[in-house]
């Protein structure tokens, strides 16, 4: 075939733009190309921190754990602040940890066994107030060493507690609608009377139930007293609650007049009503008066008369 029968087929009207080599002429582009280095660092870097951040949570979690400190969600607020302002939350870690710890301190001596809710709310709230002494060995042992001299006035003190929450009941008191005989004002007698020592439900089932809160709380500080007087474990003594919930259980539901309301604990007889009154009465009159004498103490009612008749 000659050069004049081909048949070109390729168009050739305009020319291929140009290449530009300059990719970094754009200013983004640019500034993308410059910053390249930067990013990598900056992942490096926190890929490098937040491992280590994570080690040392992991440990420093375990030496919480070693204080029987329990980590939750005031602990995860702390951590929450750090990414906001590391010295708050330093100061907020510092001031909740060493109350922790000073908690721990307190809950290794089971002073809540010989503690009323009064006191122990009291030590609490000491421990807030004091947190800001430092956790050190001295420290401790020194502490430790001025409750265990002054275990003795603490305890009496818990026993006044719980004596003057057991007479708030007595005849004449102004600060309560009605008053009872056998409840008095300077000595608590051999039969205590609770105006709402338990709970009768009417409208679920007719059955008896015992109250939550204050009410539980002194039966709970009157058998912890009575455990330390009588030289007893309250772990595994026979607990007013104790006993009224097992009896609660037998009676059931559907609970009618003439049912037996009686039953006893370690340290009382008890009688329950319908309407809610509960009567301690108690079974060893040497305890009953060594609980008078030791209220009598803390009270600093001693060389007074204590023994007066009820009015």
């Amino acid at each position: 075939m000659s050069e004049d029968d081909s048949i070109d087929l390729w168009a050739n009207v305009t020319a291929e733009k140009a290449v530009n080599d300059n990719i970094g002429a754009d200013a983004n582009m640019l500034a993308i190309r410059d910053n390249l280095g930067n990013m990598q660092h900056y992942y490096d870097k926190a890929n490098e921190h937040m491992h280590m951040a994570f080690q040392h949570i992991r440990k420093a979690g375990l030496y919480l754990s070693a204080n029987d400190i329990y980590i939750g969600q005031d602990y995860d607020k702390i951590l929450e602040l750090a990414y906001k302002n590391i010295n708050d939350a330093k100061a907020e870690f510092g001031r909740k940890h060493r109350r922790d710890a000073w908690m721990h301190v307190f809950n290794q001596m089971e002073f809540h066994k010989w503690l009323d809710k009064k006191q122990r709310e009291k030590f609490v709230r000491d421990i807030e107030r004091n947190g800001n002494i430092p956790f050190t060995k001295d420290n401790i042992k020194g502490t430790l060493e001025n409750v265990f001299f002054q275990r003795g006035q603490l305890f009496e003190q818990s026993v006044a507690n719980v004596f003057d929450e057991l007479t708030r009941y007595y005849k004449g008191n102004t600060n309560h609608t009605e008053g009872w005989k056998t409840n008095d004002s300077y000595k608590v007698n051999k039969k205590i009377v609770f105006p709402w020592g338990c709970k009768f439900e009417k409208d679920y089932g007719r059955r008896f139930c015992t109250y939550h809160g204050s009410q539980i709380d002194i039966y709970h500080d009157l058998d912890r007293v009575l455990c330390v007087l009588s030289g007893k474990d309250f772990a595994k003594c026979g607990t007013i609650d104790r006993a009224m919930r097992n009896k609660f259980e037998i009676l059931g539901r559907d609970v009618r007049q003439g049912f037996d309301n009686e039953t006893e604990s370690e340290f009382f007889h008890i009688k329950f009503w319908m309407k809610g009154t509960v009567h301690l009465t108690f079974k060893d009159k040497d305890l009953w008066a060594r609980f008078n004498i030791t209220a009598a103490k803390g009270k600093q009612w001693l060389g007074q008369q204590t023994q007066k008749e009820a009015a």
